[in-house]
């Protein structure tokens, strides 16, 4: 419902349980063509670890399943991270705005025959040789160029939302002051963004995410005094530099927006968002004091 693959797991669980409890002969690779008819990628929902969706030969799509390239013990350094831009159901679903991508979308037409087969046999082997540089480089142009697509749709379609974009440009120059990409991130169909990352930099990503961005509608974020490490702190010091040189809105407009959003969808009388509105500037102009007093 928000673009973190609801649709996809749900499809994939009901289909995986109705097959063992009625103790089905079936494969996993055939049990994800029939839940490929719910939602196109409940298919690779079947399996775990690392699952590619091959298009097949038919042209009745008979034949379009999945497959697991790797599994979930092979690349146990690689790192998730989920930030949710915005919890609340999206405007057009998954399957409506692909119907419509296919009916109308020539881009979509052109990455299927020319884009989609070379990228697939590069993020296989990014994928079993373990290189980061590459699955992160190529993650995030998959990703730019699906939201391309929805664009390219008549209607257009529009999943990301200011927040995202901000996330986007977060991720961008944190690899920018890195000198090579240590964080990379993906946008299913909503606004929300899923960011991959080693072990070996976990605690640098999560600490500037949560440095940058107000966390949930508790304002729950880093002060830059409360980060012990000075090599840390100046690092994250140089992104948001970064983020702000880039845009027009600095990084407490961007945190602000993010808590009004949180807030207007809480079931809040007139004073109780007026009351938590003025902590959440309050607690902002003490972070930009102490900023300028650092």
């Amino acid at each position: 419902a928000a673009g973190l693959a609801s649709s996809a797991s749900g499809f994939a669980c009901l289909v995986y349980a109705l097959a063992k409890f009625w103790k089905v002969p079936i494969s996993d690779t055939d049990l994800s063509t029939i839940a490929r008819q719910g939602s196109g990628s409940a298919c690779r929902s079947i399996f775990g670890g690392f699952v590619a969706w091959d298009c097949g030969q038919s042209d009745k799509g008979d034949d379009s399943c999945a497959r697991q390239v790797a599994d979930q013990h092979h690349w146990s350094e690689l790192r998730v991270l989920i930030a949710v831009a915005d919890a609340k159901q999206k405007e057009v679903s998954s399957s409506d705005g692909m119907q419509q991508t296919v009916k109308t979308s020539e881009l979509l037409k052109y990455r299927a025959a020319e884009t989609v087969p070379k990228h697939m046999k590069t993020m296989e082997k990014a994928i079993l040789e373990k290189d980061f540089q590459t699955f992160a480089n190529l993650t995030m142009k998959e990703s730019n160029q699906f939201h391309a697509v929805c664009l390219d749709t008549l209607p257009p379609i529009s999943y990301l939302n200011q927040i995202s974009y901000f996330i986007i440009r977060i991720v961008h120059a944190i690899n920018k002051v890195e000198g090579k990409e240590i964080v990379a991130y993906t946008f299913d169909a909503g606004p929300n963004a899923v960011l991959f990352f080693d072990l070996t930099n976990q605690n640098k990503i999560e600490t500037t995410i949560k440095s940058l961005l107000l966390i949930g509608d508790q304002n729950q974020t880093l002060q830059k005094h409360e980060i012990q490490d000075p090599n840390l702190k100046s690092f994250i010091e140089k992104v948001e530099k970064e983020c702000i040189e880039e845009n027009s809105l600095s990084a407490s407009q961007y945190r602000l927006n993010i808590v009004l959003n949180n807030l207007f969808q809480q079931k809040l009388d007139q004073g109780q968002l007026l009351n938590k509105i003025m902590k959440m500037v309050l607690k902002e102009k003490e972070r930009n004091k102490q900023k300028k007093n650092s």
